[in-house]
């Protein structure tokens, strides 16, 4: 995703329109209210809570939609047409159990912004 691009979209849009809703009744489905709303999402950054059991990972929870990359380390006895070469980072070795879960399919990667916005609270 091109976000520079989005951003000079977002801001242009914010430039040449305004709100035309009448004073304090603005409800956000305006061009410039959405756009406004949108810029400003991209400078937030997605909330997620990991929940682990036993190291492994049972569920993924999201504020807004999201792709998570699972990343396998223990590969002892695993069948190599089971593996993937990934990019080294900072581990090694670089073939692991990969997978990408995705928000929109509810199964591990799940979207429930009120809970993972208490959450975080409950850190502070």
């Amino acid at each position: 995703m091109n976000t520079a691009l989005i951003r000079n979209v977002l801001e242009d849009t914010i430039s040449l329109t305004s709100c035309n809703c009448p004073e304090g009744a603005c409800d956000g489905t305006c061009t410039y209210s959405q756009a406004k709303t949108a810029l400003e999402s991209l400078d937030t950054p997605v909330h997620l809570a990991i929940f682990l059991d036993g190291g492994l990972v049972q569920e993924v929870v999201t504020d807004r939609p999201a792709k998570v990359v699972k990343v396998n380390l223990d590969i002892d006895g695993a069948d190599d047409d089971d593996l993937t070469d990934f990019p080294e980072r900072f581990i090694k070795p670089s073939r692991a159990y990969v997978s990408v879960d995705d928000s929109a399919d509810g199964e591990t990667v799940k979207e429930d912004p009120e809970y993972v916005e208490r959450l975080f609270k409950s850190q502070e």
